[in-house]
């Protein structure tokens, strides 16, 4: 897995005229839904979850540069894709002239964070670790920062999980499962693999992190030896 973090363009973001043009009637509704983050002092409305902006796929009609402006209205800066480049190509919003999401998001000026993880999948510790580390920072500063994956129901929600359960302990793996699908529908968290990965995420992590300590402390020792 590769943490890719891109830089923020400073060029306003142009839409192509077919998208422009489409009936806005026509156009399946866009929201976000906010997640409550009751263990911070900042506004509540910091870490939001949502669908694929611009899809365009079976019942979903979307429009990129109306959705992309939607989160800037919204004053969001930081952006989670978690969408695989598969995805992404199967959701064809790129029918439009726009064929590249995160390049749509740089010239909108967004920070962006892309962790292509398969839908249904979870992501490895270390994915874990950038996740952890990155929304912390966002949390911390009060950022406005969305996550999403392609239906906004399964990595996006895993990723707020584990934030949730790493930043309040009295929250326990049920309570932050039944939050979330109460804020994202019944669906959210489908996979047997994801609903697991949940409720089994704090030991999980604290056996990664007692791994890489040790690994830590053996690093130094070799190299002495040599």
């Amino acid at each position: 897995m590769v943490f890719q973090r891109l830089p923020k363009r400073t060029h306003d973001f142009e839409s192509s005229e077919d998208e422009d043009s489409e009936a806005v009637e026509n156009l399946t509704p866009f929201h976000v839904d906010w997640v409550d983050l009751p263990f911070t002092d900042c506004r509540s409305e910091v870490v939001c979850i949502s669908g694929l902006p611009g899809c365009k796929f079976k019942e979903t009609n979307r429009n990129l540069s109306m959705d992309i402006a939607h989160l800037k209205a919204m004053d969001i800066t930081d952006v989670f894709v978690f969408c695989s480049p598969v995805e992404l190509a199967s959701c064809c919003f790129c029918r439009c002239k726009v064929p590249y999401l995160v390049d749509e998001y740089h010239c909108a000026g967004f920070d962006v964070f892309q962790f292509p993880i398969e839908a249904g999948n979870i992501p490895t510790m270390n994915d874990c670790d950038f996740i952890l580390e990155k929304l912390r920072n966002t949390i911390s500063c009060g950022r406005k920062t969305l996550l999403h994956c392609v239906t906004g129901l399964g990595i996006s929600c895993l990723a707020a999980a584990i934030v949730l359960l790493m930043l309040d302990e009295s929250m326990t793996p049920d309570y932050v499962i039944t939050k979330l699908r109460q804020l994202r529908g019944q669906q959210a968290l489908y996979t047997i693999k994801q609903y697991n990965f949940v409720q089994e995420f704090r030991e999980l992590y604290k056996a990664h992190l007692e791994e890489q300590k040790n690994m830590s402390k053996v690093a130094p020792q070799r190299s002495l030896s040599r």
